[in-house]
């Protein structure tokens, strides 16, 4: 064997050992539930934004993640019992959440904004803007404090509905001004579900009514879970710092997670 063949060798061994090492890491196993485009168990690649997030947050301190899928409140329900490590995608601001979990750092956020049609193009700085606009909601949902107050107030004309996709198909119909939608799960419902040509007459303002902060949830009755949270954060800031976390939403606003891009 000549130097040049010793001198790659050399070289190569290390990296053997390191994936050794990774093969029988630590794992996590962390519940969630279906929610487009931030988790999803087949519909979208890399699990989604967020499954994505806390994969790769975890995989930069050298622990594995394990997902479990199930309905929201079940999903919840095996984090608290500890029959599983944690959960992803949960409001960090919830009391009972605060009650009996460590909550990490943000993983992302969920802008409300106003979506709207490129024909017709809502311009708006303050509640007063919207005075007797008609203005799609979906019944059950929380669009803030701001417009709350502005809606009981009866500043513009609200119609519920019981579906985000509804008030979509409504305001292609010019039932409506705008609709009140999370910004993610509204840009990925509008790619997924639209033709290209309906999709692309319709626009958001960027100005938000509202936002949500979720993280992911460790409980506190798990020995490990105090420490898990600070490995995650660890990770997690990592992650913004290289890039990748920015690069990872552009993706997915983009409609790159689609499995069938």
């Amino acid at each position: 064997m000549n130097k040049k063949q010793i001198r790659v060798l050399s070289f190569l061994i290390p990296f053997v050992g390191f994936q050794s090492i990774n093969l029988n890491a630590e794992t996590v196993r962390l519940t969630s539930g279906e929610w487009a485009p931030f988790t999803s168990e087949h519909t979208l690649k890399h699990n989604g934004l967020v499954s994505r997030i806390v994969r790769d947050s975890f995989a930069l301190e050298g622990i594995n993640v394990e997902f479990g899928y199930f309905p929201w409140k079940r999903s919840l329900r095996l984090a608290r019992e500890g029959r599983w490590d944690g959960s992803v995608g949960w409001a960090i601001t919830r009391p009972d959440i605060q009650e009996d979990f460590y909550i990490s750092d943000a993983t992302n956020s969920i802008p409300k904004v106003l979506f709207s049609l490129k024909e017709k193009p809502l311009i708006w700085d303050s509640m007063a803007d919207l005075k007797n606009k008609q203005i799609g909601i979906t019944d059950g949902y929380f669009y803030g404090d701001m417009f709350e107050e502005a809606k009981n107030n009866k500043l513009f004309k609200v119609q519920y509905v019981s579906t985000e996709r509804l008030n979509i198909t409504k305001l292609l119909g010019g039932r409506m001004d705008a609709v009140a939608m999370g910004m993610d799960p509204g840009l990925y419902m509008i790619k997924k579900d639209l033709p290209a040509d309906q999709a692309d007459r319709i626009t958001y303002h960027p100005r938000l009514l509202a936002e949500t902060f979720q993280g992911v949830v460790f409980p506190k009755k798990l020995e490990r879970s105090a420490r898990l949270v600070k490995t995650f954060n660890k990770g997690l800031n990592r992650l913004k710092a290289s890039g990748k976390y920015d690069q990872y939403f552009a993706e997915s606003r983009a409609g790159l997670y689609l499995l069938e891009n």
